[in-house]
């Protein structure tokens, strides 16, 4: 029986909900108080929210850089840059790639 408080007991002992015991991998019964090892189970439209948000998110942070690499290259990129590139093979752009990703 799904219960209100979105935990599942058995119908005939509300009192008892799905949970897990320290140390052990396996699901038992455990009393529906009992907040550390009781399961309780995500409400699925506040789920599929919570992970839309969290993509909406990320597509705007690869957005955000894809246009940074766009401006960065623009400024950059100039005969000079050019002649250097057929040289070289390559030309340093700097600030095309956040700090915060070359660290991680």
């Amino acid at each position: 029986c799904l219960n209100s408080d979105w935990t599942i007991s058995p119908e005939s002992h509300a009192n008892l909900v799905i949970g897990v015991q320290s140390g052990k991998q396996s699901l038992h019964l455990v009393s529906r108080d009992d907040k550390k090892h009781r399961i309780v189970f995500q409400p699925w439209k506040q789920a599929v929210d919570e992970n839309l948000e969290r993509i909406k998110e990320s597509k705007a942070r690869k957005e955000a850089a894809k246009e940074r690499i766009k401006t960065v290259a623009a400024k950059a990129i100039d005969s000079k840059a050019i002649e250097k590139l057929k040289k070289d093979g390559f030309i340093h752009l700097p600030g095309i790639v956040e700090k915060e990703t070359v660290n991680n």
